[in-house]
């Protein structure tokens, strides 16, 4: 099943309150809906309930419909709660048994012990006294521990002041150990000429780069840092133009993001071709950037007012191809220049621990990975870091925090605090157990109360509304679960009918034109109920709350019609 779901109506009417309040007074109206092709259609013959309610849907409208809304889902969940009940009745003695333990206090002689209300209450009344007395006398140890508490505070400080100068020297030592390990990593730049350049058009230039590795470790990464004019990285800005510009003139491909470059360093294979990843020691990996070239400058006002602050680089280049290996075909001679940058530098480097190797039991396999080195850890290990005074005064602030704990746990002793808190514990646990108690004693009665009520659907609804045990819980679930779709809007119809004849509803029959009127209605709170159907507009409902004060027209027409029900209207009424 469904968890049942009653949908909201808009509202709308016109209430016009005459300038006295008579005891009585008239409601009247017109109830019609427009129709698609603009006809209005009086909606005749229809029933319509005028239900008075004391206050906005108080207890006096709720506490009944629900009654009558459990009462309508009776014949639909009644299997399913027989079901319930007889499972219940077969597995409560397992549950009874399972918790004899923490119930024998409650429970002898095979019953349970009278006034359990009476013993849980006195264990609740006992925790909130004591729970009292707690607050008091941490408030007063609080207060006698102050002087103590801001001593602490302070030494917290200087002791996280400390933390970092201890963290910081590893980060030094660690830094000092990375740069010995970059020291040892080589980077040679060079302008290189392209491996075809043709007769058709001039050739770009390459810039290339070689990472040879010497350390002691695997490199995973190498990044490499931006060509830089007038001290700033070309591209790496957006918003900088003369960086844009200079990007623009400068690369053929790349320049991208903020200018820096990271080295893509592919695994190895090893001679049983297996893949050794990152630059093993002794080993080089190539990087190449390309460049533009020019056989003279374009016509650009960009480059007329910065040309003084460029520098060039000429190349000379000779056509490839055929015309090396012919004696009558010369080669074409490229003379062509670059915009000098210089060369990038290595900024940063990711360096790897040396391999661990995994095996396949099946093929004997080795598969090798490499963690990244943990710099600051390697600085920990350094003479210098472990030999700093800052361990110790460390540890000397440390010791001096667990005696102004020490001191203060004695205040705490002196009032009893912890002892109180122990038995505030222990007092729960043993509430626990009561409750326990009389949610057991709720489920043996309302069990058999539950199978003797299949049949009665007033003692069962009475049951699901008046039972406060989880097994109670689980019936009103049933009952909640079923749906629109399962109660349906015929039943819904029938059983709020049912209910306005309950509730003494004032009852008018709409005329053949369409309208209604209720004469001499004492004023108060009501609501206005009636539905409709039709096959072009389907079923409907108008439900209006209004207060009733004076003579009042209300019309019930498109504006305040809803196709769907009104069960989560009221459902969220109900559950407020």
């Amino acid at each position: 099943m469904k968890t049942l779901t009653i949908k909201t109506l808009s509202i709308a009417a016109l209430i016009f309150i005459a300038s006295c309040s008579p005891k009585t007074s008239n409601l009247s109206g017109d109830v019609f809906l427009t129709m698609k092709n603009g006809t209005i259609k009086p909606v005749a013959g229809n029933e319509i309930y005028l239900f008075p309610i004391q206050t906005d849907f108080d207890s006096s409208f709720v506490f009944p419909l629900k009654e009558f809304i459990n009462s309508a889902k009776y014949n639909i969940a009644k299997k399913e709660v027989a079901d319930a009940c007889n499972a219940m009745n077969e597995e409560f003695p397992n549950m009874l048994s399972g918790s004899l333990a923490e119930i024998e206090s409650y429970y002898q002689n095979g019953v349970f012990v009278e006034e359990l209300q009476s013993a849980c209450a006195v264990i609740t009344d006992n925790i909130d006294v004591l729970n009292s007395e707690i607050k008091k006398a941490s408030s007063n140890a609080d207060q006698e521990s102050k002087p103590i508490q801001d001593k602490i505070t302070l030494k917290e400080e200087e002791a996280q002041a400390i933390r970092k100068k201890i963290y910081k020297l590893a980060l030094d030592q660690g830094a000092i150990l990375k740069n010995a390990q970059a020291s040892k990593v080589t980077l040679v730049a060079g302008y290189k000429d392209p491996d075809d350049i043709y007769t058709f058009r001039p050739p770009d230039i390459d810039i290339a780069y070689t990472i040879s590795n010497q350390s002691d470790y695997i490199i995973k990464k190498v990044k490499l840092g931006p060509y830089k004019w007038k001290g700033k990285a070309v591209g790496g800005d957006i918003e900088d133009a003369d960086q844009q510009e200079m990007k623009e003139y400068f690369f053929k491909y790349g320049g991208y993001g903020d200018g820096t470059e990271s080295v893509s360093i592919s695994p190895s294979i090893n001679e049983y071709g297996e893949s050794l990843p990152g630059l093993q020691k002794g080993a080089s990996v190539g990087k190449t950037d390309t460049i533009n070239s020019y056989q003279a400058w374009p016509n650009d006002r960009w480059l007329d007012e910065n040309l003084k602050d460029i520098k060039v680089k000429e190349h000379s280049m000779t056509e490839t191809g055929y015309c090396r290996r012919s004696s009558y075909s010369p080669c074409k001679i490229w003379d062509v220049f670059s915009i000098d940058l210089g060369f990038r530098e290595i900024i940063d480097i990711t360096f790897g621990m040396p391999y661990k190797i995994q095996t396949d039991a099946n093929n004997k396999s080795r598969i090798y990975t490499t963690e990244n080195v943990n710099w600051v850890e390697m600085g920990r290990n350094t003479s210098a870091y472990k030999s700093s005074p800052l361990h110790d005064e460390l540890k000397s602030i440390q010791n001096e925090i667990v005696a102004l704990n020490a001191r203060i746990k004695e205040i705490q002793d002196n009032f009893s605090i912890e002892k109180d808190t122990k038995r505030v514990a222990s007092l729960n646990s043993e509430l626990s157990n009561c409750n326990s108690a009389i949610n057991l004693r709720d489920t043996e009665k309302e069990i058999q109360q539950c199978l003797l009520s299949i049949d009665d659907r007033d003692a069962l609804v009475a049951l699901v509304n008046n039972s406060n045990s989880t097994f109670g819980s689980n019936i009103a679930e049933i009952f909640n679960s079923v749906s629109d779709e399962d109660l349906g809007y015929k039943s819904f119809e029938e059983l709020l009918n049912a209910f306005a004849k309950s509730r003494n509803a004032i009852v008018a029959v709409s005329s053949i034109q369409g309208s209604y009127s209720f004469n001499e209605v004492p004023l108060g709170k009501y609501v206005v109920f009636t539905s409709y159907e039709d096959r072009f507009n389907g079923v409907g409902h108008w439900f209006e709350e209004i207060d009733f004060t004076a003579e009042t027209k209300l019309d019930l027409n498109n504006l305040n019609y809803k196709e769907s029900g009104v069960y989560s209207y009221l459902r969220d009424k109900i559950n407020e």
